[in-house]
């Protein structure tokens, strides 16, 4: 198992078991529990599995476009050489709100 499938089923695994950022109240949709400086993504495991995690918005990704630049900050944390990618087959699972990102 490479670090990137590693990191990627702790995180999933961390938010089916609802761990993370928990803020007060639960909100309509899991994109606004984002402040205003973080950027709302989806991250899809190979088999549809889904977690939601608010990351820090970056300048390199202004918009909501599948550019390497927000791959690289949105998808994989900033490694040039992660595995999540935001072009893929769709799960049907999508959030609208969401920038999402998909796994091997």
């Amino acid at each position: 198992m490479t670090q990137h499938t590693l990191l990627l089923s702790l995180t999933l695994l961390a938010g089916l078991l609802g761990c993370g950022d928990d803020r007060d109240g639960a909100p309509a949709s899991a994109c606004e529990a984002c402040a205003d400086t973080e950027d709302c993504v989806q991250l899809f495991d190979g088999a549809c599995a889904s977690v939601v995690r608010c990351v820090t918005r970056v300048s390199a990704c202004a918009t909501d476009a599948c550019t390497p630049a927000c791959e690289q900050a949105r998808c994989n944390g900033g490694d040039p050489q992660g595995a999540l990618r935001c072009q893929a087959a769709p799960c049907g699972t999508e959030l609208a709100d969401a920038f999402h990102c998909y796994g091997p």
